[in-house]
């Protein structure tokens, strides 16, 4: 997850441990910089992504990260950034979610996830059977 500031953090993983089903590994990164450096090593599967990170802002910060995992990562952003410009942005970027913080429950943050890791399976397993 890449999400600026101690609290947020805390916050958000509660919100993707908080119904007991502890099946999410998390790990932080509170900046552009350090979660790209930690993009480059396996063991992600989804990326959670705050628009507001301090070396970039909005859709440039998603087309940043886009950029070094292609479409091998799903990125779900979770963001207060409402402005109707930025969402269409992301989305016809290829993100595979566009949720605001003050709108969504832990739960729909939690499914997100779990549909992203899904379509994920499914993706590469339609890959191998074309191979």
């Amino acid at each position: 997850m890449l999400a600026p500031g101690r609290h947020r953090r805390q916050k958000s993983h509660l919100h993707l441990q908080e119904s007991g089903d502890n099946v999410f590994h998390v790990e932080w990164s509170a900046n552009l910089t350090q979660g790209m450096s930690r993009l480059t090593r396996p063991g992600i599967d989804v990326v959670v992504l705050d628009l507001g990170l301090p070396e970039l802002n909005g859709h440039t910060c998603f087309r940043a990260i886009a950029s070094m995992v292609g479409r091998t990562l799903p990125i779900i952003i979770l963001t207060s950034d409402d402005r109707p410009l930025s969402r269409k942005r992301t989305l016809g970027f290829g993100t595979t979610r566009y949720l605001l913080k003050n709108q969504v429950s832990p739960a729909e943050i939690r499914q997100a996830v779990r549909d992203s890791l899904s379509s994920r399976k499914t993706a590469a397993q339609e890959n191998k059977r074309r191979m």
